[in-house]
């Protein structure tokens, strides 16, 4: 089965400020418009079919594009790979109003896919005084040995909200998946694989764990043992007691999300029984998201945060991961 589609929606919903004499901070409006498109594929077969064997198999892939077309507002200034531009956007919702991620994180911005990240560059670590003088400053203020090297995209020396500009993509290239049945006699096996590649994924938990503060909280090992050092100038995190900027959405923290999955798994076998006391008894055993495969360095890459919300996406913060589980069970007929 191949099928293809373009769907275009207009009307969207939007969030407008009012004046504080309204009594109200914001309205909800209908305008602006995106495009989505995109391939399915799907294949299903029967592989091997007797009289006490058979096996079956079936796979899919989809590719699906979006695009913000328009969303009515006046353009604003930003700076894309440190080159000046006029595009119409608007942010999405604020991830957190506590010590990190103060910022949004993602963008809508015509022409561009949904829910961009957009944050801050950087170019590693000063290794030394005279390189750490010669940086762009952080909000007026010097920089230390061992600090992040944040890119001036604007290049007026000074790092501030300016020098945002994209740093990621939460949106997949294509997601995949197959699955198959096998049964011998009264053996049953049964299984759904599944993935998605290409998207990435803000794991805000190293915001936090991923920087060695020099507070009193867990931090990964390797935020301390690499960190930035007179003796080890060449180590590639930051010094201890390097305080992340307010904003704190960096690229260091965007991975790949990409992954392939064992989600369901079962083994079940008929139990031979007298027709006189039992029509049948299957006993099984089934798992479900069993493990992954997967560079994310996170506790799993199928984000669950801010499901209710359409304009934080992919951002992996405080979230609840997906639980293991695996059931026994008897079926029984009368």
């Amino acid at each position: 089965t191949v099928d293809a589609y373009y769907k275009k929606t207009k009307d969207l919903l939007q969030n407008i400020n009012l004046p504080t004499s309204s009594g109200f901070a914001t309205m909800t409006v209908n305008r602006g418009s995106l495009e989505n498109k995109g391939l399915e594929l799907s294949l299903d077969g029967m592989i091997i079919r007797s009289e006490d064997m058979d096996f079956s198999m079936g796979a899919h892939m989809a590719f699906n594009r979006n695009k913000v077309l328009s969303l009515g507002l006046p353009a604003s200034t930003v700076w894309i790979d440190g080159v000046e531009r006029k595009e119409v956007f608007y942010y999405g919702n604020r991830v957190s109003t506590g010590g990190y991620f103060k910022a949004p994180a993602n963008i809508f911005m015509e022409g561009q896919p949904i829910g961009m990240f957009w944050g801050y560059q950087t170019n590693g670590v000063y290794k030394d005084e005279e390189a750490a003088a010669a940086g762009p400053t952080y909000k007026g203020n010097p920089n230390k040995p061992g600090d992040l090297v944040f890119v001036d995209q604007n290049g007026d020396g000074n790092i501030n909200s300016d020098d945002r500009t994209f740093i990621g993509n939460p949106n997949p290239d294509f997601n995949y998946g197959f699955d198959f049945s096998f049964n011998y006699k009264r053996f049953s096996v049964k299984a759904l694989f599944d993935g998605i590649y290409g998207n990435d994924i803000a794991n805000g938990y190293n915001l936090e764990l991923g920087f060695a503060e020099g507070r009193s909280k867990n931090i990964l090992r390797e935020a301390y043992e690499n960190a930035w050092r007179p003796e080890s100038p060449d180590n590639t995190r930051p010094r201890i007691g390097f305080d992340l900027m307010n904003e704190g959405f960096v690229d260091l923290i965007v991975e790949d999300g990409s992954y392939f999955r064992l989600n369901i798994l079962t083994l079940s076998y008929d139990i031979p029984v007298k027709k006189s006391l039992l029509n049948n008894m299957n006993v099984y055993v089934s798992g479900r998201n069993l493990f992954y495969f997967t560079k994310y360095s996170g506790y799993e890459p199928q984000v669950t945060s801010f499901l209710q919300d359409g304009t934080i996406m992919g951002v992996d913060w405080v979230g609840t991961p997906n639980v293991r589980t695996i059931l026994f069970g008897i079926n029984l007929g009368f």
